[in-house]
Protein backbone atom coordinates (compact mmCIF):
# COMPACT_ATOMS: atom_id res chain seq x y z
CA UNK A 1 0.00 0.00 0.00
CA UNK A 2 1.65 3.51 -1.13
CA UNK A 3 1.85 6.55 0.61
CA UNK A 4 -1.71 7.76 -0.70
CA UNK A 5 -3.16 4.74 -0.11
CA UNK A 6 -2.59 4.95 3.15
CA UNK A 7 -4.10 8.56 3.67
CA UNK A 8 -7.39 7.60 1.94
CA UNK A 9 -7.72 4.67 3.68
CA UNK A 10 -7.11 6.46 6.99
CA UNK A 11 -9.60 9.66 5.55
CA UNK A 12 -12.16 6.77 5.00
CA UNK A 13 -11.85 5.06 8.71
CA UNK A 14 -12.31 8.95 9.36
CA UNK A 15 -15.27 9.41 7.96
CA UNK A 16 -16.73 6.44 9.36
CA UNK A 17 -16.29 7.65 13.11
CA UNK A 18 -17.40 10.51 12.21
CA UNK A 19 -20.84 9.47 11.09
CA UNK A 20 -20.95 7.99 14.20
CA UNK A 21 -20.74 11.45 16.12
CA UNK A 22 -24.34 12.19 15.71
CA UNK A 23 -25.47 8.61 16.99
CA UNK A 24 -22.99 9.00 19.84
CA UNK A 25 -24.14 12.23 20.51
CA UNK A 26 -27.73 11.42 20.43
CA UNK A 27 -27.08 8.61 22.90
CA UNK A 28 -24.94 10.65 25.33
CA UNK A 29 -24.99 13.95 24.92
CA UNK A 30 -27.04 15.80 28.01
CA UNK A 31 -27.14 12.18 29.72
CA UNK A 32 -26.84 12.73 33.46
CA UNK A 33 -25.82 9.09 35.23
CA UNK A 34 -26.85 8.05 38.22
CA UNK A 35 -22.94 6.92 39.08
CA UNK A 36 -24.23 7.29 43.12
CA UNK A 37 -25.10 3.83 42.26
CA UNK A 38 -23.16 0.80 41.26
CA UNK A 39 -25.44 0.49 38.15
CA UNK A 40 -25.28 3.85 37.23
CA UNK A 41 -21.56 4.20 37.64
CA UNK A 42 -20.96 1.43 35.42
CA UNK A 43 -23.44 3.07 32.52
CA UNK A 44 -21.36 6.05 32.83
CA UNK A 45 -17.82 3.92 32.34
CA UNK A 46 -19.09 2.14 29.41
CA UNK A 47 -20.44 5.20 27.82
CA UNK A 48 -17.11 6.72 28.65
CA UNK A 49 -15.56 3.73 27.22
CA UNK A 50 -17.84 3.94 24.20
CA UNK A 51 -16.82 7.26 23.33
CA UNK A 52 -13.44 7.46 23.93
CA UNK A 53 -12.49 4.03 21.62
CA UNK A 54 -13.10 5.32 18.64
CA UNK A 55 -11.36 9.17 20.17
CA UNK A 56 -8.15 7.05 20.59
CA UNK A 57 -8.59 5.07 17.37
CA UNK A 58 -8.37 8.31 15.47
CA UNK A 59 -5.35 9.53 16.97
CA UNK A 60 -3.66 5.87 16.34
CA UNK A 61 -4.83 6.67 12.48
CA UNK A 62 -3.72 9.99 12.59
CA UNK A 63 0.42 8.76 13.68
CA UNK A 64 0.58 6.17 11.10
CA UNK A 65 -0.45 8.31 8.17
CA UNK A 66 1.45 11.39 9.08
CA UNK A 67 4.72 9.43 8.89
CA UNK A 68 4.96 9.11 5.52
CA UNK A 69 3.70 12.77 4.61
CA UNK A 70 4.13 15.40 6.82
CA UNK A 71 2.11 18.13 4.38
CA UNK A 72 -0.98 15.22 4.22
CA UNK A 73 -0.33 15.52 7.90
CA UNK A 74 -1.11 18.71 8.55
CA UNK A 75 -4.38 18.23 6.95
CA UNK A 76 -5.14 14.92 8.90
CA UNK A 77 -4.29 16.59 12.24
CA UNK A 78 -6.92 18.94 11.52
CA UNK A 79 -9.69 16.85 10.59
CA UNK A 80 -8.51 14.30 13.68
CA UNK A 81 -8.51 17.69 15.65
CA UNK A 82 -11.92 18.46 14.86
CA UNK A 83 -13.23 15.09 16.06
CA UNK A 84 -11.66 14.46 18.54
CA UNK A 85 -12.85 17.89 19.75
CA UNK A 86 -16.37 16.40 18.79
CA UNK A 87 -15.85 13.46 21.17
CA UNK A 88 -14.54 15.28 24.01
CA UNK A 89 -17.79 17.42 23.98
CA UNK A 90 -19.45 14.01 24.56
CA UNK A 91 -16.84 12.80 26.81
CA UNK A 92 -15.81 15.41 29.14
CA UNK A 93 -18.95 15.65 30.93
CA UNK A 94 -19.47 12.16 31.51
CA UNK A 95 -16.12 12.04 32.69
CA UNK A 96 -16.25 15.21 34.79
CA UNK A 97 -19.46 13.21 36.80
CA UNK A 98 -17.41 10.74 37.17
CA UNK A 99 -13.91 11.83 38.73
CA UNK A 100 -16.32 14.30 41.21
CA UNK A 101 -18.54 11.18 42.46
CA UNK A 102 -15.22 9.60 42.65
CA UNK A 103 -13.73 12.39 44.79
CA UNK A 104 -16.78 12.61 46.88
CA UNK A 105 -16.71 9.01 47.82
CA UNK A 106 -13.11 9.57 49.02
CA UNK A 107 -13.78 12.56 50.77
CA UNK A 108 -16.62 10.55 52.87
CA UNK A 109 -14.08 7.75 53.64
CA UNK A 110 -11.40 10.64 54.68
CA UNK A 111 -14.23 11.94 57.04
CA UNK A 112 -15.01 9.06 58.82
CA UNK A 113 -11.02 8.50 58.91
CA UNK A 114 -11.17 11.80 61.12
CA UNK A 115 -14.09 10.94 62.68
CA UNK A 116 -12.72 7.89 64.52
CA UNK A 117 -9.50 9.61 65.32
CA UNK A 118 -10.75 12.35 66.93
CA UNK A 119 -13.36 10.24 68.93
CA UNK A 120 -10.22 8.11 70.29
CA UNK A 121 -8.66 11.31 70.90
CA UNK A 122 -10.96 12.81 72.76
CA UNK A 123 -11.48 10.22 75.06
CA UNK A 124 -7.49 9.70 75.56
CA UNK A 125 -7.12 13.24 76.54
CA UNK A 126 -10.12 12.66 79.48
CA UNK A 127 -7.78 9.54 80.57
CA UNK A 128 -4.96 12.20 80.45
CA UNK A 129 -6.76 14.25 83.06
CA UNK A 130 -6.87 10.96 85.47
CA UNK A 131 -3.10 10.93 85.31
CA UNK A 132 -3.20 14.06 87.62
CA UNK A 133 -1.03 16.51 87.56
CA UNK A 134 2.75 16.07 87.48
CA UNK A 135 3.07 16.62 91.93
CA UNK A 136 6.01 15.08 93.76
CA UNK A 137 6.73 15.00 97.74
CA UNK A 138 8.12 18.02 97.40
CA UNK A 139 4.61 19.18 96.33
CA UNK A 140 2.83 21.21 99.10
CA UNK A 141 0.15 18.49 101.33
CA UNK A 142 -2.64 21.41 100.65
CA UNK A 143 -2.31 20.63 96.84
CA UNK A 144 -2.04 17.13 97.05
CA UNK A 145 -5.20 17.07 99.19
CA UNK A 146 -7.38 19.50 96.43
CA UNK A 147 -6.06 17.01 93.40
CA UNK A 148 -7.08 14.17 94.99
CA UNK A 149 -10.37 15.82 96.02
CA UNK A 150 -10.74 16.83 92.04
CA UNK A 151 -10.05 13.29 90.87
CA UNK A 152 -12.57 11.69 93.23
CA UNK A 153 -15.58 13.83 91.65
CA UNK A 154 -14.53 12.51 88.01
CA UNK A 155 -17.21 10.13 87.34
CA UNK A 156 -15.67 7.39 84.95
CA UNK A 157 -18.91 5.99 82.82
CA UNK A 158 -20.27 4.35 79.51
CA UNK A 159 -18.77 7.53 78.05
CA UNK A 160 -15.29 6.10 78.08
CA UNK A 161 -16.47 3.36 75.75
CA UNK A 162 -14.01 1.04 74.79
CA UNK A 163 -11.98 2.51 76.81
CA UNK A 164 -13.81 2.67 80.48
CA UNK A 165 -11.62 -0.22 82.42
CA UNK A 166 -8.55 1.75 81.39
CA UNK A 167 -10.08 5.24 82.35
CA UNK A 168 -11.09 3.48 86.11
CA UNK A 169 -7.42 1.76 86.36
CA UNK A 170 -6.34 5.12 85.77
CA UNK A 171 -7.90 6.96 88.26
CA UNK A 172 -7.60 4.41 90.96
CA UNK A 173 -3.41 4.44 90.30
CA UNK A 174 -3.22 8.39 90.00
CA UNK A 175 -5.53 8.56 94.10
CA UNK A 176 -3.18 5.84 95.53
CA UNK A 177 -0.13 7.60 94.17
CA UNK A 178 -1.28 11.06 95.43
CA UNK A 179 -1.93 9.30 99.21
CA UNK A 180 1.92 8.28 99.29
CA UNK A 181 2.68 11.56 97.96
CA UNK A 182 0.69 13.58 100.45
CA UNK A 183 1.96 11.01 103.28
CA UNK A 184 5.81 11.69 102.20
CA UNK A 185 4.74 15.87 101.60
CA UNK A 186 3.35 15.27 105.74
CA UNK A 187 6.90 14.03 106.66
CA UNK A 188 9.23 16.27 105.12
CA UNK A 189 7.19 19.08 106.52
CA UNK A 190 7.82 17.92 110.07
CA UNK A 191 11.80 17.68 108.99
CA UNK A 192 11.74 20.69 107.63
CA UNK A 193 10.59 22.62 111.01
CA UNK A 194 13.12 20.85 112.81
CA UNK A 195 15.88 21.73 109.88
CA UNK A 196 14.65 25.33 110.62
CA UNK A 197 16.06 25.78 114.12
CA UNK A 198 19.50 24.39 112.80
CA UNK A 199 19.49 26.36 109.91
CA UNK A 200 18.96 29.94 112.20
CA UNK A 201 21.85 28.53 114.09
CA UNK A 202 24.22 27.72 111.36
CA UNK A 203 23.19 31.36 109.90
CA UNK A 204 24.88 33.09 112.97
CA UNK A 205 27.67 31.01 112.36
CA UNK A 206 28.58 31.47 109.20
CA UNK A 207 28.20 34.95 109.00
CA UNK A 208 31.06 35.18 111.07
CA UNK A 209 32.70 32.77 108.96
CA UNK A 210 31.52 34.51 105.81
CA UNK A 211 32.91 38.10 107.41
CA UNK A 212 36.70 36.54 107.61
CA UNK A 213 36.35 35.12 104.12
CA UNK A 214 35.26 38.02 102.62
CA UNK A 215 38.13 40.26 104.34
CA UNK A 216 40.61 37.06 102.68
CA UNK A 217 38.81 37.15 99.46
CA UNK A 218 39.37 41.09 98.96
CA UNK A 219 42.71 40.37 100.18
CA UNK A 220 43.02 37.65 97.29
CA UNK A 221 41.23 40.00 94.62
CA UNK A 222 43.66 43.11 94.95
CA UNK A 223 46.55 40.57 94.67
CA UNK A 224 44.31 38.75 91.47
CA UNK A 225 44.46 42.15 89.66
CA UNK A 226 48.01 42.84 90.21
CA UNK A 227 49.02 39.52 88.37
CA UNK A 228 46.56 40.21 85.81
CA UNK A 229 48.15 43.50 85.35
CA UNK A 230 51.30 42.06 84.91
CA UNK A 231 49.26 39.27 82.36
CA UNK A 232 48.22 41.53 80.32
CA UNK A 233 51.35 43.88 80.05
CA UNK A 234 53.37 40.54 79.08
CA UNK A 235 50.67 39.47 76.39
CA UNK A 236 50.74 43.25 75.38
CA UNK A 237 54.30 43.05 74.26
CA UNK A 238 53.59 39.61 72.73
CA UNK A 239 50.73 40.70 70.69
CA UNK A 240 52.78 44.04 69.54
CA UNK A 241 55.90 41.01 68.53
CA UNK A 242 53.68 38.90 66.54
CA UNK A 243 52.09 41.97 64.80
CA UNK A 244 55.64 43.27 64.02
CA UNK A 245 56.23 39.46 62.22
CA UNK A 246 53.41 39.70 60.49
CA UNK A 247 54.00 43.27 58.84
CA UNK A 248 57.55 41.84 57.98
CA UNK A 249 56.03 38.81 56.66
CA UNK A 250 53.48 41.19 54.53
CA UNK A 251 56.56 43.44 53.41
CA UNK A 252 58.21 40.56 52.19
CA UNK A 253 55.16 38.46 50.53
CA UNK A 254 54.62 42.17 48.74
CA UNK A 255 58.33 42.47 47.49
CA UNK A 256 57.98 39.02 46.45
CA UNK A 257 55.00 39.37 44.53
CA UNK A 258 56.56 42.25 42.75
CA UNK A 259 59.97 40.61 42.48
CA UNK A 260 57.30 37.12 40.64
CA UNK A 261 55.68 40.50 38.53
CA UNK A 262 58.96 41.96 36.99
CA UNK A 263 60.57 38.76 36.61
CA UNK A 264 57.31 37.81 34.53
CA UNK A 265 57.90 40.98 32.25
CA UNK A 266 61.00 40.14 31.64
CA UNK A 267 60.61 36.92 30.58
CA UNK A 268 57.52 38.19 28.42
CA UNK A 269 60.30 40.33 26.18
CA UNK A 270 60.77 37.26 23.73
CA UNK A 271 56.96 37.11 23.41
CA UNK A 272 56.96 41.12 22.51
CA UNK A 273 60.07 39.89 20.34
CA UNK A 274 57.52 37.88 18.31
CA UNK A 275 54.24 39.68 18.59
CA UNK A 276 55.28 43.41 18.68
CA UNK A 277 53.92 46.07 20.88
CA UNK A 278 52.97 49.88 20.27
CA UNK A 279 56.18 51.40 18.68
CA UNK A 280 58.02 48.14 18.48
CA UNK A 281 57.50 45.72 15.16
CA UNK A 282 57.81 42.21 15.71
CA UNK A 283 60.00 39.87 14.40
CA UNK A 284 62.62 42.73 13.12
CA UNK A 285 65.99 43.13 13.61
CA UNK A 286 65.28 46.63 15.15
CA UNK A 287 62.62 45.43 17.32
CA UNK A 288 64.43 42.11 19.42
CA UNK A 289 67.78 44.93 19.67
CA UNK A 290 65.72 47.04 21.62
CA UNK A 291 64.35 44.62 23.41
CA UNK A 292 67.89 43.15 24.18
CA UNK A 293 69.34 47.07 24.99
CA UNK A 294 66.39 47.07 27.61
CA UNK A 295 66.93 43.26 28.51
CA UNK A 296 70.51 44.24 29.61
CA UNK A 297 69.32 47.84 31.23
CA UNK A 298 67.16 45.75 33.64
CA UNK A 299 68.86 46.29 37.13
CA UNK A 300 68.44 43.27 38.56
CA UNK A 301 69.81 43.43 42.81
CA UNK A 302 69.29 41.58 45.98
CA UNK A 303 68.04 44.70 47.31
CA UNK A 304 64.79 44.54 44.60
CA UNK A 305 64.58 40.82 44.36
CA UNK A 306 65.40 39.33 47.80
CA UNK A 307 65.19 35.44 47.65
CA UNK A 308 64.20 35.79 43.95
CA UNK A 309 67.54 36.71 42.68
CA UNK A 310 68.93 33.74 41.55
CA UNK A 311 65.82 33.28 39.30
CA UNK A 312 65.76 36.67 38.29
CA UNK A 313 69.19 36.61 37.05
CA UNK A 314 68.39 33.40 35.24
CA UNK A 315 65.26 35.01 33.74
CA UNK A 316 67.25 37.88 32.41
CA UNK A 317 69.99 35.65 31.34
CA UNK A 318 67.37 32.75 29.37
CA UNK A 319 65.81 35.74 28.08
CA UNK A 320 68.53 37.74 26.44
CA UNK A 321 69.75 33.90 25.28
CA UNK A 322 66.60 33.73 23.42
CA UNK A 323 66.64 37.30 22.47
CA UNK A 324 70.18 36.90 20.92
CA UNK A 325 69.26 33.77 19.12
CA UNK A 326 66.30 35.08 17.27
CA UNK A 327 68.59 38.20 16.64
CA UNK A 328 71.15 35.53 14.56
CA UNK A 329 68.12 33.69 13.11
CA UNK A 330 66.84 37.06 11.90
CA UNK A 331 69.70 37.89 10.18
CA UNK A 332 70.75 34.72 8.78
CA UNK A 333 67.68 35.23 6.85
CA UNK A 334 67.65 38.58 5.90
CA UNK A 335 71.22 37.93 4.69
CA UNK A 336 69.73 34.93 3.02
CA UNK A 337 66.90 36.64 1.26
CA UNK A 338 69.65 39.37 0.13
CA UNK A 339 72.26 36.69 -1.20
CA UNK A 340 69.31 35.00 -2.94
CA UNK A 341 68.16 37.98 -4.51
CA UNK A 342 72.37 38.54 -5.65
CA UNK A 343 72.75 35.04 -6.58
CA UNK A 344 69.62 35.43 -8.88
CA UNK A 345 70.79 38.58 -10.25
CA UNK A 346 74.31 37.15 -10.66
CA UNK A 347 72.49 33.56 -12.50
CA UNK A 348 71.25 35.71 -15.30
CA UNK A 349 74.40 37.08 -16.51
CA UNK A 350 76.40 33.27 -15.98
CA UNK A 351 76.32 30.56 -18.28
CA UNK A 352 73.21 28.31 -17.63
CA UNK A 353 73.80 25.38 -14.76
CA UNK A 354 76.57 27.19 -13.12
CA UNK A 355 75.70 28.60 -9.62
CA UNK A 356 76.82 31.89 -8.82
CA UNK A 357 79.14 33.15 -5.85
CA UNK A 358 76.30 34.13 -3.14
CA UNK A 359 73.97 31.43 -4.26
CA UNK A 360 77.14 29.21 -3.14
CA UNK A 361 76.91 31.28 -0.07
CA UNK A 362 73.15 31.49 0.43
CA UNK A 363 73.30 27.35 0.41
CA UNK A 364 76.32 27.04 2.66
CA UNK A 365 74.97 29.99 5.13
CA UNK A 366 71.95 27.94 5.67
CA UNK A 367 72.85 24.60 5.90
CA UNK A 368 74.91 25.71 9.06
CA UNK A 369 72.39 28.02 10.12
CA UNK A 370 75.44 31.03 10.19
CA UNK A 371 75.18 34.09 9.10
CA UNK A 372 77.16 34.55 5.30
CA UNK A 373 79.63 37.04 6.79
CA UNK A 374 80.55 34.16 8.98
CA UNK A 375 80.71 31.23 6.06
CA UNK A 376 82.61 34.05 3.67
CA UNK A 377 85.20 34.03 6.44
CA UNK A 378 85.38 30.50 6.64
CA UNK A 379 85.94 30.06 2.78
CA UNK A 380 88.71 33.14 2.80
CA UNK A 381 90.77 30.39 4.72
CA UNK A 382 91.02 27.78 1.84
CA UNK A 383 93.68 28.32 -1.17
CA UNK A 384 91.18 27.72 -4.25
CA UNK A 385 93.72 27.75 -6.65
CA UNK A 386 95.39 24.86 -5.23
CA UNK A 387 92.31 22.33 -5.62
CA UNK A 388 92.48 19.56 -6.87
CA UNK A 389 89.43 17.61 -8.00
CA UNK A 390 89.86 14.15 -6.95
Amino acid sequence: MNDMEIISTTLVEFNKVDAGIATLRSKYQGVVFEIATTAGMEAAREARREVRTPRLEVEKLRKAAKAPLLAIGKRLDAEAKRITEALELIETPIDDAILHEERRRERDREAKIQAELKRTQDIRERIAELRGAPLTSESEPDLILDHIADLEKIHVDDSFQEFREEAEREKAQTIARFNVLYAASMKRREEQAELEALRKEKIARDAAIARERAEEAAREREAAREREAVREAAAQLERDKQAEIRRKQDEERQRNETALAEIRAIDHQVAIAITGRPGLQGRSLAGVAKLIEETEAWQVTAEKFGALLASAEATKFATLSRLRDMQTKLQVEIEAKAAEAKAQAEAKSLPKGIPSQDEILRVLAVHFAKPPATVCGWLSVYRWKDLEVA
